[in-house]
């Protein structure tokens, strides 16, 4: 499931379409999903308007299972990708407008060549998965944040290149899945707009199950 803060004080929450009907009905004029059990005439999406406390159903047309997206600076939640449907997708969402599909066509000869990025086999452990889903968020400067298992690189988009290593989270404990874990940009400060902190947490299960937190600053 996926969940996004929108500006105005609104909430999206959003799953996966392939898993049988929602218990949350469309608007009457909203157009059903084509399944194979026949038409899905229920909610996957729905917005929720956190100051009157009011839940928006949405009808979504791909599957967004396994999907990634960000905030683009007008407020409009850019979503990529999915699972089966929603394959190689982009999809818009806005509390204005709803869903709407995207697609792009590149020429491919202005294709750009393909980035060697070493640093998710370096995070690789033989026989788990530790790495699976990396966290990413832009920072103010225009460079990437990247966590994968228990270590993070700020990373160069536009020289196609990892600028620092950042040290590895203490104890060796993955933070991705399938350990459970997420990731979030902390709000930025007026006074200090440059200054960006990235908070990392997953559960470590053993005898107890324990939550382990830890920021990462740009």
């Amino acid at each position: 499931m996926h969940m996004q803060l929108l500006p105005e004080d609104f909430v999206l929450m959003f799953d996966r379409t392939d898993t049988g009907p929602s218990n949350i009905s469309l608007p009457a004029l909203a157009p059903c999903a084509d399944t194979v059990d026949g038409a899905d005439c229920t909610a996957h999406s729905v917005l929720l308007d956190v100051r009157s406390n009011v839940l928006h159903p949405y009808p979504l047309a791909t599957n967004p299972w396994c999907s990634s997206g960000a905030l683009l600076p007008n407020g409009t939640l850019h979503q990529t990708d999915g699972f089966s449907s929603g394959d190689l997708v982009a999809r818009l969402f806005s509390p204005a407008t709803g869903w709407f599909n995207l697609e792009y066509f590149p020429h491919a000869d202005a294709a750009p060549p393909l980035t060697v990025f070493p640093f998710l086999d370096e995070t690789t452990v033989p026989d788990a998965e530790n790495n699976l889903y990396p966290f990413l968020h832009l920072l103010p400067d225009g460079t990437v944040f990247v966590f994968a298992n228990d270590r993070a690189i700020v990373f160069d988009p536009y020289n196609r290149a990892p600028l620092r290593r950042l040290p590895p989270v203490p104890g060796g404990v993955p933070r991705n899945y399938p350990s459970s874990g997420s990731s979030v940009l902390l709000p930025l400060r007026p006074d200090a707009p440059a200054h960006a902190e990235v908070l990392v947490c997953a559960v470590r299960r053993g005898k107890r199950t324990t939550w382990r937190c830890g920021t990462a600053r740009s």
